[in-house]
C-alpha cells in the first residue's frame, strides 16, 4: 500500500469512529427521558392553576368584563375552564344615555344621563335666556 492509500484509510477509519461516537452521545440518555445533563426531554404537561377574575360591569364610560379565570402562564378561561382570548373577556362601555329635555338652575342648562346622572351638553345661560 501506498503512502497515498494509507491515508485515506485513516481518514476513513476516523470519519467511522466520529460517525459511531455521535449516534452514541444522541442515543445515551435514561429510559425516562432525561438526557445526561439532567434536563428533561419530555417535561410533564403544564397544570393550569386557575385564579378567579369576579365580573364588573361597564359603566357609561369604562369597559367592564365577564367573570373569567387566568393561570400565571398567561392564558384566560371561561366560566367552565375552556381557553379564551382576552378580547373575550371585555364588556364594552356603551356611552352616555341622554335624556331627551333639558334641565337647568340659575346659571346653566344641560342634559342629564339617564344611567349615570351625568350632566351631559353642559353650557352657561346666555344673557337675556330665561330657564
Amino acid at each position: 500500500m501506498n503512502r497515498r492509500s494509507k491515508f485515506l484509510m485513516a481518514l476513513i477509519a476516523v470519519a467511522v469512529l466520529l460517525c459511531v461516537a455521535a449516534v452514541a452521545l444522541v442515543a445515551c440518555g435514561d429510559k425516562d427521558g432525561d438526557d445526561k445533563s439532567g434536563n428533561d426531554k419530555n417535561p410533564p404537561a403544564h397544570v393550569h392553576n386557575y385564579t378567579p377574575v369576579e365580573a364588573k360591569a361597564p359603566t357609561c364610560t369604562e369597559d367592564g368584563h365577564v367573570m373569567y379565570y387566568t393561570c400565571e402562564c398567561g392564558k384566560y378561561f371561561n366560566e367552565n375552564k375552556s381557553e379564551i382570548t382576552e378580547w373575550d373577556t371585555i364588556l364594552f362601555s356603551q356611552g352616555h344615555d341622554k335624556e331627551k329635555d333639558w334641565e337647568s338652575d340659575g346659571v346653566s342648562h344641560w342634559h342629564k344621563c339617564k344611567n349615570c346622572d351625568e350632566k351631559l351638553d353642559l353650557a352657561s345661560h346666555a344673557a337675556g335666556e330665561s330657564w
